[in-house]
């Protein structure tokens, strides 16, 4: 089985769009704290995989459950990302057969490329501008998040570090206040 792991950010749904008439089923990982635009972007394409025969699977986490034991994710511990993987492999082995993992790395990222899965952007020499542009052109312009971001992941990613979090300031305050409910809850739990 053909599987593309489907963040909803600019990588894999250009990846969707070249890969789409190869993979059986479409994986999203929702941890509960992604951009609301980038989420609705998922279903969006995973309806649209559905529509077409293909299976659409939502998989979760309980980001809070790990902001309270783990703390704020970090580059020595970015346990979100362990948690996303996990769901993610918990899910293939619960098919009991072989799995083919589409994964949407742009050709300039292709340091990140790890064996034994399938890139279709860097088999298509795509890099991330050219994702995003070829994402434009496809219609799906993920509610204008990366005008303000260079990535699209969860919303509250301290990796980010100040510059993230002054531009979502700009973007949605509605989110950077909720970061603030989010910073509160942490310090609670410790």
């Amino acid at each position: 089985m053909n599987i593309l792991s489907l963040s909803g950010g600019k990588d894999s749904v250009a990846s969707y769009f070249l890969c789409r008439h190869e993979i059986d089923c479409i994986i999203y990982v929702d941890s509960g704290v992604d951009f609301p635009s980038i989420k609705k972007t998922a279903l969006m394409i995973g309806s649209d995989f559905a529509s077409r025969g293909g299976r659409f699977e939502i998989l979760s986490f309980d980001f809070f459950s790990g902001l309270c034991r783990y703390g704020w994710p970090s580059n020595r511990c970015r346990w979100c990302t362990s948690r996303k993987v996990s769901s993610i492999n918990a899910f293939k082995r619960s098919l009991g057969c072989d799995v083919v993992s589409y994964v949407g790395i742009a050709f300039d990222e292709q340091s990140r490329c790890k064996p034994g899965f399938e890139y279709p952007l860097v088999r298509a020499r795509m890099t991330e501008k050219q994702a995003l542009q070829f994402c434009y052109s496809q219609g799906v312009d993920f509610g204008g998040v990366y005008r303000y971001f260079h990535r699209a992941s969860c919303f509250c990613c301290p990796l980010g570090g100040k510059q993230h979090f002054r531009r979502l300031f700009q973007y949605d305050r509605r989110l950077f206040q909720y970061v603030g409910v989010l910073n509160e809850y942490a310090a609670l739990s410790s």
